[in-house]
């Protein structure tokens, strides 16, 4: 943590970086080496002296996080799934609350806060088109999910019949 880049002493300029950063991927059209560029740039001017190596680093540390093998990728990836799931699977238009306020929560607690009017207005419009399938085709996926039901019943009978008689 040099010059309290990412440490006490220096919040506001790292602050504005994240700001700026925000409005850049926000802005569509930007590419990872775009903020590959802006990121080394502004770290170089925030902690002067930084190393050859040490901008190396930084850049394959941005380039490597938009690998779904990058631990940080999988944790968001992760986050947005279990989002998207509780979403609709738990809520209705009628829970959103006051001005989506409680929708606004589920977003802010998953971490993605920065994107909480695009999150939302993706989510409400996803659920408004699940709730919707679901009020239409009713009939023919619960025929599904009993077929289903029906079927792991049968395999979980036929499994346990073959252990007694292996026993």
């Amino acid at each position: 943590a040099r010059n309290g880049f990412m440490g006490g002493g220096g919040g506001g300029e790292f602050d504005q970086v994240t700001r700026d950063l925000g409005v850049l991927v926000k802005s569509g059209g930007v590419r990872l080496p775009d903020l590959e560029a802006y990121i080394v740039k502004k770290a170089c001017e925030l902690c002067p002296g930084l190393s050859e190596e040490e901008q190396t680093s930084l850049k394959s540390i941005i380039s490597s996080s938009a690998s779904p093998d990058n631990a940080v990728f999988k944790l968001y990836s992760k986050r947005i799934d279990k989002l998207v799931f509780d979403c609709l699977v738990h809520m209705k238009k009628e829970v959103w609350g006051k001005d989506g306020d409680q929708l606004n929560g589920k977003i802010m607690s998953s971490g993605f806060g920065l994107f909480i009017k695009e999150i939302a207005d993706v989510m409400k419009g996803l659920i408004s088109v699940f709730q919707h399938t679901l009020v239409v085709h009713n009939e023919h996926y619960t025929k599904l999910c009993l077929e289903s039901i029906e079927e792991h019943i049968k395999k979980s009978s036929t499994a346990k019949v073959e252990e007694k008689t292996e026993a």
